[in-house]
């Protein structure tokens, strides 16, 4: 398995390759099996849902708005519960694929420009 580590506090180790941090990202987005995110930020996991990653994401409620647990993106509460994650996904690739493709369909339709802007437009229609 190849792993790629890109974030603070990162050191390449022996199978570990660091990625500069303003590489372009959606390259290893596109070509990755499992994506794990620590701290995720939700620009980021809607472009990982974009370049129909499947990812792996540390509890954030502020992720729920644009991406359905469990349908869109498989959360993880500490290391142990990321490991088991890790390893139930990883031996049901179609489990992965489903849960990939609902967050690309997600990106492209629930959660498009168009779609953010009329969300805006109606929060602003109702103040």
């Amino acid at each position: 398995k190849k792993v790629f580590a890109m974030g603070l506090g990162w050191q390449p180790e022996d199978g570990v390759t660091c990625v500069r941090p303003l590489a372009d990202i959606q390259e290893y987005y596109n070509g990755a099996t499992v994506i794990i995110y620590a701290q995720p930020e939700p620009g980021q996991v809607l472009a990982i849902g974009a370049c129909g990653g499947f990812l792996l994401a540390e509890n954030n409620p502020n992720l729920y708005e644009y991406m359905r647990p469990d349908e869109d993106i498989v959360i993880f509460r500490s290391a142990g519960d990321l490991q088991e994650k890790l390893g139930y996904y990883w031996d049901r690739p179609e489990l992965m694929r489903y849960v990939s493709t609902n967050a690309l369909y997600g990106s492209k339709y629930r959660n498009s420009c168009l779609q953010m802007v009329l969300k805006l437009l109606h929060l602003a229609a109702r103040r």
